[in-house]
């Protein structure tokens, strides 16, 4: 009997940065001095073909900013613009621009059991302060979980019948929401059943470097780390 074992390993980052193949990637230049932000944000959507999406009540569109950048992607000129206090969501053909000036970080305490029913409990906790965050939403977008923090932070949650990846997405109002990607550890043999799965941790970018892993790291997965609008409530926007 053969066994082939490939260990695909975990990722943990802020939601809002975003990699390749998306709007937010696209590198733009600005060379402007001292206009209004509703203005500057125009002359982004044309460069970059795509509507902004915002709530007006938050976002100062009548302050004046200056910025004087060459090739500097969507994503890092709108933290130059807003000082690092919003994040940005893809939605088709817009970017919805989301106040949140602070971060959070999910500390796993436990991740254990089988395809068939798997655990995982940890808690949410501010980043700069390392206080507890009561009521966050920790959320498995592939098979409608959720869970609410209690007020010390923690939580705990029974996904069962997995198929795939574990992705938990924990949001708060006025943070970054931050997406857990647990990968797994895959056994291919010539028998049925055999095949097992585990979950484990490390940095999954480290893996798509080598080859074995840029060939297992399907375009799809890949994809998977952009974090998707549809999972949180819908803010009331302006549409610019």
């Amino acid at each position: 009997m053969r066994t082939l074992k490939v260990i695909v390993l975990f990722l943990l980052f802020s939601n809002y940065l975003v990699k390749a193949q998306s709007t937010l990637s696209r590198n733009i230049s600005l060379n402007i001095d001292h206009q209004q932000l509703g203005s500057v944000l125009a002359i982004i959507e044309e460069k970059g073909g795509f509507k902004f999406s915002y709530n007006s009540n938050i976002l100062p569109v009548d302050s004046l900013v200056s910025i004087h950048e060459n090739n500097l992607n969507i994503a890092e000129t709108l933290d130059k613009l807003l000082s690092h206090r919003f994040e940005y969501r893809q939605s088709g053909n817009f970017v919805i621009i989301r106040y949140a000036p602070l971060e959070l970080v999910l500390l796993v305490n436990e991740s254990v059991g089988n395809p068939e029913l798997y655990t995982i409990s940890g808690q949410v906790v501010d980043k700069r302060t390392n206080k507890p965050i009561e009521d966050a939403s920790i959320y498995e977008k592939n098979l409608l979980v959720s869970e609410i923090t209690d007020g010390n932070g923690y939580f705990s949650m029974r996904l069962k019948n997995i198929t795939q990846p574990i992705s938990l997405t924990v949001s708060k109002e006025n943070y970054k929401s931050t997406i857990t990607h647990f990968l797994a550890e895959v056994n291919i043999t010539n028998k049925k059943e055999d095949m097992g799965e585990r979950f484990i941790s490390g940095n999954l970018d480290d893996v798509e470097k080598t080859w074995l892993g840029n060939a297992l790291v399907t375009a799809q997965q890949k994809s998977s780390r952009l974090t998707s609008v549809g999972l949180f409530p819908k803010p009331h926007f302006s549409f610019h």
